[in-house]
């Protein structure tokens, strides 16, 4: 089976990318009125002090272990693997929420160490799901959805 685009160039691709995408998808997000509003509703609510504990700046970024990956084969325990890659979106999530929200805590040096780890990432691919003929599962569509966020 061949990639779709595999013989697509970077220019041709910005091309057909600029034709079909004339505006931001999230542009709205950018507005400064959009910002303030969520901040504030932020504020109004404990998300805005959870943050903090949420993103754990002071704590070393998780790694996802091969052994977390594999207790899977050796027991059909997801647990811990589960909840690696669990504490590490749960960050991102809040780290990249917090850098938009403008908080005190945002730090985008974490935020790309927290994109970096991803990228140092050995698989996706949830180990449930790893010897499936099409190993597209639902947790690693969800990741790639939330890095292009």
């Amino acid at each position: 089976m061949e990639m779709l685009l595999r013989h697509t160039t970077q220019a041709e691709l910005t091309t057909l990318l600029r034709n079909t995408s004339p505006a931001s998808p999230i542009g709205h997000l950018l507005a400064p009125d959009a910002q303030a509003f969520a901040r504030q509703l932020a504020q109004d609510s404990d998300i805005w002090k959870r943050l903090p504990e949420k993103i754990a700046p002071d704590e070393p970024v998780e790694i996802f272990t091969r052994s977390a990956y594999r207790q899977y084969q050796r027991t059909g325990s997801r647990k811990e693997g589960e909840a690696q890659r669990s504490r590490r979106l749960t960050r991102l999530r809040a780290a990249a929420t917090a850098l938009w929200l403008q908080h005190p805590v945002a730090d985008i040096d974490f935020l790309q160490d927290l994109l970096w780890a991803y990228c140092d990432d050995w698989t996706w691919v949830m180990a449930a799901h790893e010897r499936h003929p099409d190993p597209n599962d639902l947790g690693s569509t969800g990741l790639a959805t939330t890095l292009a966020e």
